[in-house]
């Protein structure tokens, strides 16, 4: 079933000092994906007014590669993988919090055993060295949200509604002769992200019901106790 386009929430900043959304048990991706197309939503939305008044703007920004049927646009940007993926174990014995349960008729546990931390890259593709320059101030800013840490949390409504914590940690601008004569200016951010890796379980409530019986002098306590 597709969903109606107004109903669709995109990936989002989360605000610091502001109570994380509740969690859902939407997921259309894996950990890895999720992120890429978090990070990849985050930034169609980035823009700055340049010098002389002039608006800039990725026109397109594509999850690992763009389709070979896509026309080329500049400015655009690609969010991929930047090496291997790791799975950071959180604990040897899952805790189930009843703030990561699932409203009613579901009642599903959201228990993460491990959080997926993957190193990412932003590439901006560029033709132009004072687009650049204004694309890099730009996802500097919005890389870089909080004044009081270097990390920032966002949202993924298509996993589980969960907070993904990423880190900015370098920026390679490329300008080496092949890629001048093509008239490109392109520029890598690198991050690092971390995606709680959720798993969707189901436990019994536990609900005790007693049966006393007295038997003789003595009382003997016959205790039924019932699972649904």
């Amino acid at each position: 079933m597709t969903t109606p386009p107004d109903t669709i929430i995109r990936s989002r900043l989360h605000l610091p000092g502001t109570a994380f959304p509740p969690f859902t048990s939407r997921c259309e991706t894996d950990t890895r994906l999720a992120i890429t197309r978090g990070i990849a939503e985050y930034l169609e939305d980035v823009s700055i007014v340049a010098f002389g008044g002039r608006k800039v703007r990725f026109k397109a920004v594509h999850e690992e590669f763009a389709e070979p049927e896509e026309t080329a646009t500049y400015p655009a940007a690609r969010v991929a993988p930047g090496g291997q993926g790791v799975y950071e174990a959180r604990s040897l014995t899952p805790v189930l919090d009843p703030a990561c349960r699932l409203p009613a008729p579901d009642g599903r546990y959201l228990l993460v055993p491990a959080d997926f931390v993957q190193p990412l890259l932003v590439e901006g593709w560029t033709n132009d060295p004072e687009e650049r320059t204004a694309l890099i101030q730009a996802l500097e800013a919005a890389l870089f949200p909080n004044a009081q840490t270097a990390s920032f949390n966002l949202i993924l409504p298509h996993y589980y509604n969960v907070p993904a914590t990423c880190a900015l940690t370098g920026l390679t601008i490329e300008d080496d002769g092949d890629a001048s004569k093509k008239r490109f200016r392109n520029f890598t951010f690198s991050l690092t992200a971390r995606v709680p890796l959720v798993r969707l379980v189901t436990f019994p409530d536990g609900r005790p019901s007693f049966d006393l019986q007295a038997v003789g002098t003595g009382a003997d306590v016959l205790v039924t106790l019932e699972v649904t």
